[in-house]
């Protein structure tokens, strides 16, 4: 459920900001997308966790702040691309699909 409720907040238009600013447990999220191997997405989550120190409008960063931002953000699309295929091919290989108790 972690990674299905925080694609949209990695899609918004705040982002990775948003996602910090979130009352979200941010390494459980982290760990569940290190669980299916999406390591595209962790690796930015990982490098922007200077955002939760930061305040709560994105507004107010510094331009520097902004520019490595946005920087990291730039792998953010990319990895939520390939997370369909992550989560199925979890779920084939721990034996989720069909079969199960039920």
């Amino acid at each position: 459920m972690d990674v299905y409720e925080t694609v949209p907040v990695l899609e918004s238009e705040d982002g990775l900001h948003e996602f910090w600013q979130s009352g979200v447990d941010h390494q459980r999220v982290i760990n569940s997308f290190e669980l299916i191997g999406a390591s595209s997405l962790v690796d930015p989550l990982n490098a922007s966790r200077w955002c939760g120190t930061r305040p709560e409008d994105r507004n107010d960063y510094s331009e520097t702040e902004e520019e490595y931002l946005a920087t990291i953000e730039e792998d953010v699309p990319a990895g939520i691309d390939e997370l369909i295929e992550l989560v199925l091919a979890f779920v084939e290989d721990e034996g989720l699909l069909g079969g199960g108790a039920g």
